[in-house]
């Protein structure tokens, strides 16, 4: 049996913030709407960016490569050789075999639990967002967004 190792990326709350640190983000939050209040994570695309590399990089080269040498395997005046025709086949398996591996494999796994950590995440700020701009005082904050 074949075991496929994959990170799961789950969302843990912060520690329940402070009377000062409710009033600083309640200011910023005055001036400025859209302010976000924790801006130290990484999109998709950033925790993702080495294999989407890998994918961008594999299809850029793979497959414009691997279709001249099948073209020029099928042309006959390169004295027959099948050499061609082996290579560009090799260059589109490596092609197809990393998009596999990267879609299926671990974009694949570790990407839903990634999506659904990122979509968490930005439900439980908005939801802090919200309550710090509906509150008028840090004891109401607390009463609102830290009921259990």
């Amino acid at each position: 049996m074949i075991k496929v190792k994959y990170t799961e990326t789950k969302f843990k709350e912060p520690n329940k913030i402070d009377e000062t640190s409710y009033w600083l983000i309640k200011r910023e939050l005055q001036k400025n709407r859209d302010f976000e209040i924790d801006r130290n994570h990484e999109t998709f695309s950033e925790h993702f960016s080495d294999d989407l590399k890998i994918l961008k990089y594999g299809f850029g080269i793979s497959i414009p490569v691997g279709i001249i040498f099948l073209a020029l395997g099928d042309n006959h005046s390169f004295n027959d050789s099948p050499v061609y025709t082996f290579f560009g086949v090799i260059l589109t398996i490596i092609f197809f075999g990393s998009v596999m591996f990267l879609f299926m494999g671990k974009i694949g796994l570790e990407g839903g639990s990634y999506a659904t950590y990122l979509k968490t995440r930005k439900n439980y700020f908005d939801r802090m967002r919200n309550s710090i701009i509906e509150s008028n005082s840090y004891s109401e904050f607390c009463s609102i967004f830290y009921k259990k």
